[in-house]
């Protein structure tokens, strides 16, 4: 079976060739990195435990989206917890993935009243925005 999983990332302008130990990072680049694949990602699409003792996870839902699961599981995060900590009615609004926008974004209302909004997609057009 093919699948997509994240094997090199670039974080905080360091190259990583291989996913980081969570110590890595910073805690607040961690807490961030985190929380927008978890909350910028379907609520459907997840990642289950294998159907048999030593196989493989099983991807449900999106494909790129579970390989960022997938990321946040190898940095020994859980990403449920956050969705059940903010759960989809709690989304201020959510800009779903099409064609011609080539991107997500999800946006959060803070207690204080300001947002925050975590997006993802092609760079060219992300690194344009």
């Amino acid at each position: 079976m093919n699948r997509m999983t994240v094997v090199q990332s670039y974080i905080g302008e360091t190259h990583y060739r291989q996913i980081p130990a969570p110590d890595a990072l910073l805690p607040k680049v961690l807490e961030r990195i985190v929380n927008g694949i978890a909350i910028n990602s379907a609520y459907t699409t997840k990642i289950l435990p294998p159907e048999k003792e030593g196989g493989l996870p099983r991807h449900v839902g999106n494909k790129t989206e579970c390989a960022l699961l997938g990321f946040v599981l190898d940095l020994k995060q859980d990403y449920q917890a956050i969705r059940n900590e903010i759960p989809e009615e709690k989304l201020y609004k959510v800009y779903t993935f099409n064609s011609a926008r080539k991107s997500m974004s999800t946006v959060l209302k803070n207690v204080d009243g300001s947002f925050r909004m975590y997006s993802k997609g092609a760079s060219e057009i992300l690194l344009r925005k």
